[in-house]
């Protein structure tokens, strides 16, 4: 269980990251850019924030599982979560390498969603 708080944790620290830190660098490029119009403006800043939404509810499920204060079904989403966020991280990795190598280092999230879906999976072995 320990491995589940782990990644609960982490999820919750990434979804607040994620949501504030993001909408005050990322997203502030993004709706103060001249270059996107208006409409796809909104679907990108929509996007990163379902994205957020995802983090959040993820935390929940593994902070609530690890805990043990949600009822035994809640445990078969954790393997799924684990493999989303492994796969999350991979195809990070992969936009990544088509850039080139250098882009792994200077964007490191893929590590910390890897480590999320690992720490999930061995929370539920």
């Amino acid at each position: 269980m320990t491995a589940l708080l782990i990644a609960g944790i982490l999820a919750a620290l990434a979804a607040a990251g994620h949501g504030v830190g993001g909408e005050l660098t990322n997203m502030r490029k993004v709706r103060f850019s001249g270059t996107i119009p208006d409409g796809e403006r909104l679907e990108i800043r929509a996007t990163w924030h379902l994205f957020t939404l995802h983090l959040v509810f993820s935390a929940v499920v593994l902070l609530g599982v690890g805990f043990r204060i949600l009822p035994r079904q809640a445990h078969a989403i954790v393997p799924f979560l684990g493999a989303y966020f492994v796969a999350c991280g991979a195809v990070f990795l992969l936009v990544l390498l088509a850039r080139g190598p250098r882009w792994i280092i200077r964007h490191p999230q893929w590590v910390l969603l890897v480590t999320i879906g690992g720490l999930a999976l061995l929370g539920e072995t």
